[in-house]
């Protein structure tokens, strides 16, 4: 069976899915999910994916959303062709997502640093710096070096 892909034209995350869809040579159908009218806030939308976030690909009767999830999926699904995009030797995958941390942490802080701002939204706390506290301590759980990083 084909699988299909419901994801908006441009958005980053459909975008990045339907590249490694290309890259793999995976046949899929691709509907197209108009987020201005909101179909993916549909009943029929939540019942492929609760949060009703785009996209979402669909195998077989099976339904799996966010581009991250989907992406690993792909990867480990068709092997062996996908191992330069996603290796399958955990040693290397942790590399690969440490070097994802990085750059998130980089853009980070180059936002911080043309801002000029004491957080993440701005000069007031918000639920954002929440969301990155809560994620900080999780690496500073595992020892994660953040000494390059000044804010």
């Amino acid at each position: 069976m084909v699988l299909k892909l419901y994801a908006v034209s441009d958005g980053p995350s459909s975008l990045s899915v339907r590249q490694a869809l290309k890259v793999l040579d995976i046949p899929f159908d691709l509907t197209n999910v108009d987020y201005g009218a909101g179909e993916h806030m549909t009943p029929e939308y939540a019942m492929m994916n609760p949060q009703k976030e785009i996209p979402v690909l669909e195998d077989d009767g099976f339904y799996l959303g966010e581009s991250n999830a989907i992406l690993q999926y792909l990867c480990d699904k068709y092997r062996p062709q996908s191992e330069l995009l996603y290796p399958q030797e955990p040693r290397a995958r942790t590399e690969l997502g440490l070097k994802k941390v990085h750059i998130a942490l980089d853009v980070l802080e180059t936002y911080l640093q043309k801002l000029g701002a004491r957080y993440v939204a701005g000069d007031n706390l918000t639920i954002a710096d929440f969301q990155l506290f809560n994620s900080t301590m999780t690496l500073e759980a595992i020892d994660f070096d953040f000494s390059q990083y000044k804010k």
